[in-house]
């Protein structure tokens, strides 16, 4: 109990100050660029991304500082060399691989003014994603995923500095992902860490 109390006294603060931030009720668009980090060191494509990630995003105020928050985000890699399981032995083969995800994070985010131009955000969600693999073993397709459906949850933390007097703010978001799937080639193959970084626009200074 004594830790809870601790962790609203210091919340409360920053809560109250943000009552007076047009950011804390104002629709906002999101773009920006990081990298993908898939989280078992086993798998498929540990080894060779992180790749390249693009994500858009949007949040609708519900409540001051929080939002109904949305996130589409697409990384890729083509013809790189990978493991690849065989069957429930877990026995390796090297393939060449080519790879896309597109993601959809869909939840709520709270915000908490740390200072006149600094927001700490944290959210959390469902996640849905697409995905398609092809894997060659010596020139023959040997695995595929077309268009394969993805359904978990999501965390992610993310900081942001906004600009006095203007509707632009800049922010740095790590996000996890978690996918429940049971194919045994590709269990927690799609499941990981995103970083990236961006701009933000208000609709309301």
């Amino acid at each position: 109990m004594k830790y809870l109390i601790t962790i609203l006294i210091l919340i409360i603060p920053f809560n109250v100050d943000a009552q007076s931030h047009t950011a804390g009720k104002s629709i906002f668009l999101s773009g920006g660029i990081g990298i993908a980090q898939h989280s078992s060191s086993e798998d498929l494509y540990s080894k060779y991304l992180p790749s390249v990630l693009f994500q858009i995003g949007f949040g609708v105020p519900v409540y001051s500082n929080i939002f109904i928050y949305n996130r589409i985000s697409f990384s890729s890699k083509s013809n790189f060399k990978a493991y690849s399981q065989i069957g429930p032995t877990n026995r390796l083969v090297e393939v060449t691989s080519s790879f896309s995800q597109l993601i959809y994070n869909g939840g709520i985010r709270y915000g908490i003014f740390i200072s006149e131009d600094f927001i700490l955000s944290i959210s959390a969600g469902i996640t849905y994603s697409l995905v398609n693999n092809k894997s060659f073993l010596k020139g023959e397709l040997y695995q595929t995923l077309d268009n394969q459906n993805l359904y978990g949850y999501f965390g992610g933390i993310a900081l942001e500095h906004k600009f006095p007097d203007s509707k632009i703010s800049v922010f740095g978001e790590a996000l996890y992902n978690y996918f429940d799937n049971n194919n045994i080639s590709y269990r927690n193959k799609f499941s990981g860490t995103n970083l990236s970084a961006g701009i933000c626009y208000y609709f309301q200074k």
